[in-house]
């Protein structure tokens, strides 16, 4: 949804540049305020959709079981940063949907906060392998357990 919103907002900005470029502009006057308040109203739906619907949520994805025993298992990663704080969070919650009559439910959810100077080095460059091992010990509670 947010791609999409993004989309228009870049095509209503296209559209208004591609006008005046060809028709000198107190010609093109009013296609360009429809234009801008396309893009103005656009970017401000996309601006509330990831503060209200979207909040904190950085990644959604579906595990699929190749057997097709178990239903799909469903992931959900979200982040906090707060101001002034130097504390990351980054929180997975697993799922799995059974069928509503089956009343079953598998739902769990991992958290880590720690520094987030911990994944740079002295030098100030990303530590990808310490980051990498962090999010191994944070999904292998639950992710890998199950295969």
């Amino acid at each position: 949804m947010k791609l999409l919103l993004g989309y228009g907002s870049v095509l209503f900005a296209g559209a208004g540049a591609l006008y005046s470029y060809v028709v000198p502009f107190p010609a093109c006057k009013p296609l360009l305020a429809v234009c801008v308040a396309g893009y103005f109203i656009l970017s401000t739906a996309m601006w509330y959709y990831g503060l209200y619907v979207q909040k904190d949520v950085i990644f959604q994805g579906k595990l699929k079981d190749k057997l097709g025993i178990q239903p799909d298992l469903i992931l959900s990663a979200s982040s906090t940063l707060p101001k002034h704080s130097d504390l990351y969070s980054l929180k997975l919650e697993f799922s799995r949907q059974y069928p509503k009559k089956s009343g079953k439910s598998k739902d769990s959810t991992t958290e880590i906060s720690k520094s987030i100077g911990s994944w740079f080095d002295v030098s100030g460059r990303f530590a990808a392998d310490v980051f990498h091992a962090d999010l191994i010990k944070l999904a292998g509670n639950d992710l890998f357990k199950e295969k």
